[in-house]
């Protein structure tokens, strides 16, 4: 089998065979009994921003960074370069 990698134009036509590939090789495993293929199984968790995270949690901006720094208890953060994030469960 000859790997050779794709140029930018041929990007949309690789990516559409992968997906037909994986939605096949998943349909195999739903039918074997392996995996399945509904998403209610999890429930979905995200990131989210300070900004949605203070009006999930009903705090403020400060609150939250305090939140963060606690030594007992801490928030769980994620920084991401300047970006503060927090996984909504």
């Amino acid at each position: 089998m000859e790997t050779s990698t794709p140029t930018f134009d041929q990007l949309p036509h690789v990516v559409s065979g992968l997906s037909e590939k994986l939605d096949r090789v998943l349909d195999l495993l739903e039918k074997a009994g392996i995996a399945s293929h509904s998403k209610q199984s999890k429930p979905s968790r995200r990131l989210v921003y300070a900004k949605e995270a203070c009006q999930i949690i009903g705090k403020s901006l400060s609150s939250l960074y305090r939140g963060i720094k606690a030594p007992n208890d801490p928030i769980p953060s994620y920084k991401r370069g300047k970006l503060l994030l927090f996984l909504r469960g």
